[in-house]
């Protein structure tokens, strides 16, 4: 039986917490995606999928357009489109975790 994807990323916990603290700092989608890869070393995309969705409480079908994204500007999507898709997302867990 294959192990969870969330297994092969070393401290997974603590990286949702820093994610989870970026998006309350202000940073936008491609800010954290690109701190993940640059800093953290993560390159798989679905590792990052994997990180946005239990980070933030979104759905595989709204993180799949990570899949056509990467942070070097030479890809299918663009940093707009995936700031664009998944901002809302930020925002709305953000709102949520800061009333609480």
């Amino acid at each position: 039986m294959n192990k969870p994807i969330s297994e092969g990323i070393e401290n997974f916990d603590t990286l949702i917490n820093e994610i989870r603290a970026m998006a309350v700092a202000g940073y936008n989608p491609t800010n954290i995606l690109d701190s993940l890869i640059s800093k953290k070393g993560i390159e798989g995309k679905a590792q990052l999928m994997v990180l946005f969705r239990k980070a933030f409480d979104i759905e595989l079908r709204d993180v799949s357009c990570i899949g056509g994204w990467w942070n070097d500007g030479n890809s299918e999507l663009g940093d707009e489109a995936i700031n664009n898709n998944l901002s809302p997302h930020l925002r709305t867990w953000v709102s949520n975790a800061v009333s609480k």
